[in-house]
This record gives C-alpha cells, sequence and structure tokens, in this order.
C-alpha cells in the first residue's frame, strides 16, 4: 500500500512494469552506477515480476487460506496500530482506519 498511498518511507525499492524483462535488467544499472558513483548496492531477494492485478492471487498461493473475509479481517485490524512508520505525507491515523475500513466493503462483495 506504501506505494499506492505514497505516504511513508521505504528502505527497499520495489519495481512495477507490465513488462517482465524490464525487472531484469535493472540489477546491471544499478550496478555500473554504484560503481560510478564508488559506492555499493547489493540484492538481498529479487521476486520475479508480477502485475498489481496479480497480487491478491499470488498473496493466497504465499498465505494458504487467505480470502476476502481474512484480509478484510486483517484489514480491520487496523485500528490496533498505535504508532505510525516513518512517513513521507501526513497521514492521520483516522485517515488510515478511514482508508482500510473502506475497503472491507468491497472485499466482502467481490
Amino acid at each position: 500500500m506504501a506505494c499506492y498511498l505514497q505516504h511513508r518511507y521505504s528502505d527497499d525499492l520495489d519495481l512495477f512494469t507490465e513488462d517482465p524483462q524490464a525487472v531484469l535488467r535493472v540489477p546491471p544499472v544499478m550496478q555500473d552506477l554504484a560503481r560510478e558513483l564508488e559506492g555499493t548496492v547489493s540484492f538481498t531477494r529479487t521476486m520475479g515480476h508480477f502485475l498489481l492485478d496479480e497480487l491478491l492471487p499470488k498473496a493466497r498461493q504465499k498465505h494458504v487460506g487467505l480470502d476476502n473475509y481474512w484480509l478484510a479481517q486483517a484489514f480491520s485490524r487496523v485500528t490496533a496500530i498505535k504508532i505510525l512508520p516513518r512517513l513521507i505525507k501526513p497521514v492521520t491515523h483516522a485517515q488510515l482506519t478511514d482508508f482500510f475500513t473502506s475497503q472491507i466493503p468491497r472485499l466482502m462483495q467481490a
């Protein structure tokens, strides 16, 4: 959700593209750039590629039993969040709660 809301910092880099081969070209370019800047870059994990529409099915593969009901249950736990992460855009707890709770009915209708 961080990419969609653009509300918090991330210490990693997530790449989204409709061209699966595009992601494969990134590591060599980043390594060359790091060398030019006398820096380093490391790749600790690569997830392959997926389109945004494929995220929920992939999550279901990773988490057996995940369905819209359980995802809605997870979204409802937003009210238990007490400390927000380091944010880019100011987001209040109420806004965060409103966003996730507004998704629950949509999940339950799908």
